[in-house]
C-alpha cells in the first residue's frame, strides 16, 4: 500500500497538483484514505457472508465516528490491526445474528457501554497522545455521540426495529471494550511488572 500511495503521489506532485514539500504528507493522507476503505469493504464482506450486511453499515456507521474520538486499543502495526479488525468484526458481527436478544440483555449491554464510555473516554495510545484541550474536546464528543447512539437505539428497539438497535448496540461495545483494552495496556505501561 505504501508504494501504491507513494506513485500517487508522486504522479500529483508531477503534474502539479500538490507542491513538492507537501507530498509526505499526501502521501501519507493517500495510504490512510486506501487503508479505511479496504477495512470498509472488508466490514461489508465480513457482514455479507454473515448475512448481517445492513446490521454492518449501522454499526460502522456509529463505531467509526465514536472510535475516532474515544480512542482505546491500538496495535502496534496497521497489519496487525487489520488482521485484529477483521478477527474482532467477524466474532461481533456473529454475535450480532447468534445472540439470543431479549430487552434485558440489551438494556444491560446498553447501560454498561454508556458507563465504560462516558467514565473513561478518551483514552490516548502511545503514538496517539492527546494533550488536555484534545481531551476536553474528545471525552465531550464521545459522550454526545454514545447518548445520541444510544438513545437511537433504545428508540429503534422501542419500534421494533431490533435489528438496527442491536447494530448499534454492537459498536457501542466494541467501542467500550477498545476503550477498556487501551486503558488497561496504558496502565501496564505506565506500571510495568517487576
Amino acid at each position: 500500500m505504501g508504494n501504491f500511495s507513494e506513485k500517487i503521489a508522486d504522479s500529483l506532485e508531477r503534474i502539479g497538483t500538490i507542491p513538492t514539500e507537501e507530498k509526505a504528507l499526501y502521501e501519507y493522507g493517500i495510504r490512510q484514505g486506501l487503508f479505511m476503505v479496504i477495512n470498509i469493504a472488508t466490514i461489508v464482506f465480513i457482514g455479507l457472508l454473515l448475512n448481517v450486511v445492513l446490521q454492518s453499515i449501522i454499526f460502522m456507521i456509529v463505531y467509526i465516528p465514536l472510535r475516532s474520538f474515544a480512542g482505546g486499543y491500538h496495535a502496534r502495526t496497521q497489519l496487525s490491526c487489520y488482521l485484529l479488525s477483521v478477527l474482532v468484526v467477524a466474532i461481533v458481527f456473529w454475535g450480532i445474528d447468534q445472540m439470543p436478544w431479549n430487552g434485558y440483555l440489551v438494556g444491560f449491554i446498553m447501560v454498561y457501554n454508556v458507563i465504560m464510555l462516558w467514565r473513561f473516554a478518551p483514552v490516548e495510545d502511545q503514538n496517539k497522545r492527546l494533550d488536555e484541550m484534545e481531551i476536553y474536546v474528545f471525552r465531550k464528543k464521545t459522550r454526545t455521540l454514545t447518548g445520541g447512539f444510544a438513545m437511537i437505539g433504545i428508540l429503534l428497539w422501542i419500534l421494533d426495529l431490533q435489528i438496527l438497535a442491536i447494530a448499534i448496540l454492537a459498536a457501542l461495545f466494541l467501542a467500550a471494550f477498545m476503550v477498556m483494552l487501551g486503558a488497561m495496556k496504558n496502565k501496564i505501561i505506565k506500571s510495568p511488572l517487576t
